[in-house]
This record gives structure tokens, sequence and C-alpha cells, in this order.
């Protein structure tokens, strides 16, 4: 359970399915002996329930989609460049506060749903990595200024194709 919830804290949540595969893959290199119905398919679902049961730290619960391309650009070295350049355009610029806006964005994809994955129980937010696009997706973008001004949100719908 160690190497799984080392998996979904890089953003590679394992399923139910895949778990019971990376057990019998494990118990025939380490040559364990297990049921014969192992040998053709994976392990057992009452095997599975049984480690869950003594793992209290882990649990099923559902993933959220994040691009192999964020989760290797968010380190250090990008935030404290972002940071920097932020700090200089400010003091260049002289900007007051009601003119800083902070955008947020959301994106809802229309066809494909993320798998459960098992994950360790009390993190806030466990990714699974996808790649490429997943179908239609619609964008939502909340905006707010650092004195509290809104902007009504703002959809982003796909682009269509224009036909003569």
């Amino acid at each position: 359970m160690d190497y799984v919830t080392k998996c979904s804290k890089l953003n590679y949540g394992m399923t139910y399915k895949q778990i019971r595969q990376l057990a019998c893959g494990c118990g025939r290199i380490l040559q364990c002996k297990f049921h014969s119905s192992w040998i053709d398919n994976f392990v057992g679902f009452d095997w599975l329930q049984g480690s869950m049961k003594r793992h209290k730290n882990v649990t099923l619960c559902k993933s959220e989609y994040t691009s192999l391309f964020r989760a290797t650009a968010f380190n250090k070295t990008n935030v404290m460049e972002f940071c920097d350049s932020y700090e200089c355009a400010l003091k260049s610029w002289k900007f007051t506060a009601d003119r800083v806006y902070n955008i947020d964005k959301t994106v809802v994809f229309t066809v494909v749903q993320s798998p459960k994955i098992v994950a360790q129980i009390g993190r806030k937010q466990d990714g699974q990595a996808v790649c490429g696009e997943q179908g239609a997706m619609i964008t939502v973008c909340m905006i707010i200024s650092s004195v509290g001004n809104t902007i009504p949100p703002v959809f982003i719908f796909p682009r269509a194709r224009l036909h003569d």
C-alpha cells in the first residue's frame, strides 16, 4: 500500500483492478504460494477488501484530471521565476490594489469520467494524469480584484467549425 499511496501522490493513482494485477505480478516474481485461480487472472476481490481493512490510511476516491505538462511544470524554479517577474512588473508599473485581478478557471469535460483510485485518507486533492484532450471541454473563469471587485463568470465554449 506504500507504493499505491506513492503513485497517487505522483498523479498516477491505481484502480482496484490495477492493484489486484500488481499484487498477482509481485506474487509471481517473489514465488509466493497463492490460489490457483490467480495464475490466469489476478488477485481476488476478497484479498483486496482484506488489504483495505488492514490499511486504514487509504480509501477509494474520485480522482481529478491533471495534465502531465501541468504536473511537471509546477516546480520551485518556475514558481520563483514567476514571483520575481510579477514583483518586477508591480514595481515598474505601480499598480494600485483595485487594478490587480485574480482569475481562477475550472474545466468541465463533456465526455470522459476519471476513474476512482485508491489514495491516502485526508489528502485534499488526488490527481490522475491524463494525456491529450479528453473530449469537448467548457472553461469557466471567475475573476476578482484584490479589493473585492468582481466580474461576472466567463464561460468559454469550444470553437465550432465554420462551413461554407
